[in-house]
């Protein structure tokens, strides 16, 4: 279509002078950013700035590039901090182009042809990765991953604080044999969870008796397959080898909390009177599962929204040094702790410590 296609009539199609579009085409000045976006949408939608390689300037200032690892497609967390994303570049005129890559050599071609302005990455990436597209020039920001070779600016959940967090509740709750369940080699989140768990411990217990507890009472080796495959049976097996069931666990995430309660009700535990859990993430199962899962809630599309004013930031900033934005985290109290009775007799419920930005529903 697009050899048929000309200002004129993608002025007419879109209800604006000739003069606006070709402002908008050309990168000028005079136009709105939302004019702007729509132009140069309709002009790439029907091939016309193919024609014409004096506007591709125009198009790529426009556009950003997400990327995301194929394996966490079907993850429910990243869609919510997209939808951020796209909400946020939408509302200062920036289209997203969304890119699902294999490994290091699958890069998309609209950068190899350098027609994106930015480029925002979810998740965790192989660094090699990352090391090819920063030869690129494009200015980068990781979202819920922080590079150990590559400084690029990054948005990141405060892992570490949240379990620190809602470890300190359960034992204000007089919860005292604490582990923790999540599979510690499979990423950096599960990693700051862990230290987040393990630096509680060491506040309320001598050394030896934390480490005591995370080696008795903790699940912690190449278990993430099991999870996301919600394998009820492998978790069972895996639980019945430990020396003895701690009174609470804190969970890597929701859907580690969820399987692992399937795995205690099929061995005869009751949540929370025998066993109490604690989630990460605040996913929408959270509150399907029951007993409904105390959590700790994650403002993913503010992680999105916050991404993507990094990057428009970052494009008129280039040279100043890079950032490590750390996004608070809310614990969230429902039905799988329980904050009266349950394996301590003399815990009371005004003995659960005191946060007074946590919400209990």
């Amino acid at each position: 279509m697009g050899k048929y296609v000309t200002m004129k009539w993608l002025a007419k199609e879109l209800g604006l002078s000739i003069n606006a579009v070709s402002l908008a085409l050309n990168n000028k000045v005079g136009v709105s950013q939302d004019t702007r976006r729509r132009v140069l949408k309709l002009a790439s939608d029907v091939g016309y700035i193919n024609q014409f390689e004096r506007y591709n300037k125009a198009f790529t200032s426009t556009n950003i590039c997400v990327i995301m690892m194929k394996q966490y497609y079907s993850m429910s967390f990243y869609p919510h901090i997209l939808y951020g994303v796209e909400k946020t570049a939408k509302a200062n005129g920036y289209n997203i182009m969304m890119n699902y890559v294999e490994g290091a050599a699958d890069i998309p071609n609209m950068l190899s042809e350098r027609r994106a302005c930015g480029i925002i990455v979810l998740g965790q990436i192989d660094d090699d990765y990352l090391v090819r597209i920063s030869k690129l020039g494009i200015p980068i920001v990781l979202v819920d991953y922080a590079s150990q070779s590559v400084p690029l600016d990054c948005i990141l959940t405060d892992n570490r604080f949240g379990t620190l967090r809602s470890v300190r509740f359960l034992l204000g709750c007089g919860y005292k044999k604490i582990g923790y369940f999540g599979d510690f080699s499979y990423s950096n989140s599960n990693r700051e969870r862990f230290y987040g768990y393990m630096e509680a411990l060491m506040q309320n217990f001598s050394h030896a008796e934390a480490l005591e507890q995370i080696s008795r009472y903790s699940v912690l080796d190449r278990i993430e397959p099991y999870i996301v495959g919600r394998d009820t049976d492998a978790i069972m097996n895996i639980l019945k080898k430990l020396p003895e069931l701690p009174e609470a666990f804190q969970c890597s995430n929701d859907t580690a909390a969820v399987v692992l309660s399937n795995a205690l009700r099929n061995l005869g535990y009751k949540i929370p009177d025998q066993i109490a859990l604690v989630g990460f993430d605040d996913k929408d199962i959270a509150t399907i599962m029951q007993p409904k899962l105390t959590t700790l809630h994650v403002s993913t599309g503010e992680m999105g929204q916050r991404a993507v004013e990094k990057l428009l930031w970052r494009l008129s900033n280039r040279n100043s040094p890079r950032e490590k934005i750390l996004m608070p985290v809310q614990l969230i109290v429902r039905e799988s702790t329980n904050q009266g009775g349950g394996p301590n007799k003399e815990r009371e419920k005004n003995n659960c410590q005191d946060f007074s930005d946590d919400i209990f529903r």
